[in-house]
């Protein structure tokens, strides 16, 4: 008897736990990338769990910094599709190539279809890279930017984290933007 009532309450336990695990949802932290949290640590420069404006605009002026080759205190196009470059944009893709052909899955038409999809790739590449340029900035013929009016153009990510908007923006608010997006690198 001991047995049965033993076997049947390690059988129902996990079912009478069910409930009470769904009811308590993991804090954002818990369950946020690892690449999420090197941001919302890098972000936060005095540890203190909140990224404030103050270091956003730090964050912001390092990276204009950090595009700017030349250090003249302007961020030309070149220079920032350099940068974009140099950050790991418009790498290769890890699927097809090589390994598909190997297998004998070219697709289609051989060298012309491999011509076609290199050609789809160079298109959706540079217009990533012109919705980045529009981001920081380059819109209406603009060649060149201070870091003034890098400071100026928004950041979307940063005002969609800011649930509360209230100005800063804490790490729940931060992962929990991060997931939804599916990235965590404020842009």
């Amino acid at each position: 008897m001991k047995t049965l009532l033993l076997a049947t309450t390690l059988a129902l336990a996990p079912v009478l736990a069910l409930p009470a695990a769904a009811a308590t949802d993991p804090a954002p932290a818990a369950t946020a990338s690892p690449r999420a949290q090197m941001m919302f640590w890098y972000l936060d420069r005095n540890g203190d769990g909140v990224i404030d404006a103050a270091e956003i605009t730090a964050y912001r002026t390092a990276r204009f910094a950090s595009l700017d080759a030349n250090g003249d205190g302007k961020l030309t196009r070149d220079e920032a599709l350099a940068g974009m470059k140099g950050a790991g944009h418009g790498g290769k893709h890890r699927h097809g190539g090589k390994a598909m052909e190997a297998r004998g899955e070219a697709g289609k038409g051989g060298e012309a279809g491999k011509a076609e999809r290199e050609q789809r790739r160079a298109e959706r590449r540079e217009q990533r890279q012109e919705r980045a340029l529009e981001r920081l900035g380059f819109t209406d013929g603009v060649t060149e930017i201070t870091v003034v009016e890098f400071l100026k153009q928004p950041m979307p990510m940063i005002g969609r984290a800011d649930a509360d908007k209230n100005g800063s923006i804490t790490k729940d608010e931060f992962f929990a933007a991060a997931r939804k997006r599916g990235a965590s690198v404020p842009n």
